[in-house]
């Protein structure tokens, strides 16, 4: 991908190596103060906040595509003061306000602006009007200020996980998909596996998932954050500006090797990373759309630079799997749900899944997403509140014989297939198989 840097980065870059790697390590020697300068001193709003934002967009084989698969969206915050940061991915198929080649988003559009107008997948507003479009739809959504963009070819991630890794992972079912058009064959087995830079790739890019671009995110963020914790662990000087040059080589973007020394040397002084979660509904035609209710509670965390911690409320969905009376069964179950002061997510359309028919017995599942104990004993608590004497049988389908991962994969498509819009991700499912 050619590289466009507003800053005359390829200057930099032309020097010879040693000169670059004599750079690196005065970095590494000055303040940090200094290395903050450098940023709060090219940015207006950065300069007043001490916080800076990076649009990240992952690009799927741009060579051959034409740079136009963005397969991953995504802001780092940075707070140089306090040494916090964040990370949130948007959805590439989040609908959001339609935008025309005359009028793209302006730096003043508001949220309100956003939702008035025709609603498009936000990956078509890269595609089809390019970068900084996307950056000000961006902007907009989260009001704020973005100050740097990278578009990185998916490649190197192959090049990091060989550098970095191995990476380890957890697969949970086994991964198959093969793309004829991109000569693209990917399989994996279940279990923990350390992957190096090729599989690291083909891992990224699996798509055959039940849950599409949300699944899509999770591998995302899991190897992002592995990736991350062994790159604060790199400081020679070589390996550095193998990766900056590496880099530079493999994004569009208008950081320039500047930044990204100053970012690298920034790096140990930061903590953990926190990785804040989109706030996305599934409407009733299985579109993703932004949650209002809650957006406003990931501003702050944008702003806060940390995840705001709420009482605990557990994510239930409740699903009709023996009432051919859609209406009738979601009538009775809300009301005896918030007489107990509970409100799940109900799916009233009847549910006909034969892994459900496998194990129900006249019982009621209660299938535990969750793994934290303390949370599926209160799970319990709340499902005997609303039904005192009624049996049910628990099943946790990333540990159990009797209801498998795969089962539990089987009822997601089930629903999905009769366009059954439900929250994700959820802690329990909670699945009604008798009167």
């Amino acid at each position: 991908m050619i590289r466009n840097s507003q800053r005359g980065g390829g200057a930099l870059l032309a020097l010879p190596s040693i000169l670059l790697c004599a750079s690196v390590t005065v970095f590494f020697l000055i303040l940090p103060g200094f290395l903050s300068d450098i940023f709060t001193g090219s940015d207006d709003t950065t300069a007043q906040t001490g916080k800076a934002y990076y649009l990240i967009l992952g690009v799927d084989d741009a060579a051959a595509g034409g740079a136009d698969r963005t397969d991953m969206i995504g802001i780092l915050g940075i707070h140089f003061e306090t040494k916090k940061s964040i990370f949130i991915s948007i959805p590439r198929d989040l609908m959001v306000s339609n935008v025309s080649a005359e009028q793209p988003p302006s730096a003043t559009s508001t949220v309100s602006d956003l939702i008035s107008q025709p609603l498009v997948k936000i990956n078509g507003i890269y595609k089809k009007y390019g970068v900084e479009a996307l950056q000000r739809t961006i902007e907009s959504l989260f009001d704020l200020s973005i100050a740097r963009y990278a578009v990185v070819d998916y490649e190197v991630f192959e090049f990091l996980g060989d550098l970095l890794g191995p990476v380890k992972v957890n697969i949970r079912t086994t991964l198959d998909y093969e793309d004829t058009q991109q000569n693209l064959k990917i399989h994996f087995e279940p279990g923990i596996q350390e992957l190096n830079g090729k599989q690291l790739l083909l891992y990224i890019r699996y798509r055959n998932d039940p849950l599409g671009d949300l699944g899509r995110i999770q591998r995302q963020k899991e190897v992002l954050f592995s990736l991350l914790q062994s790159l604060k662990l790199k400081k020679e000087t070589a390996t550095i500006n193998r990766v900056i040059q590496e880099v530079l080589g493999k994004i569009e973007t208008n950081f320039d090797a500047l930044d990204l020394l100053s970012l690298w040397g920034y790096a140990e002084a930061l903590g953990e990373i926190a990785f804040l979660n989109f706030p996305y509904t599934i409407n009733a035609k299985g579109d993703i759309e932004i949650s209002s209710e809650k957006m406003k509670q990931v501003r702050e965390e944008i702003i806060l630079m940390e995840a705001v911690q709420e009482p605990y409320v557990p994510q239930l969905i409740l699903i009709n799997a023996w009432n051919d009376n859609a209406y009738q069964f979601s009538v009775v179950e809300y009301n005896q749900w918030t007489g107990q002061g509970i409100r799940p997510f109900i799916i009233e359309k009847r549910l006909v899944n034969e892994a459900v028919k496998k194990v129900a017995e006249n019982r009621d599942l209660v299938c535990f997403l969750t793994r934290d104990t303390e949370k599926q004993k209160d799970i319990s608590e709340r499902y005997q509140r609303v039904y005192p004497a009624r049996p049910y049988l628990a099943i946790y389908p990333d540990i159990g014989a009797a209801f498998s991962f795969q089962d539990y994969l089987s009822v997601v498509d089930t629903l999905m297939k009769a366009k059954a819009a439900f929250p994700f991700p959820a802690d329990a499912l909670i699945i009604k198989t008798h009167p």
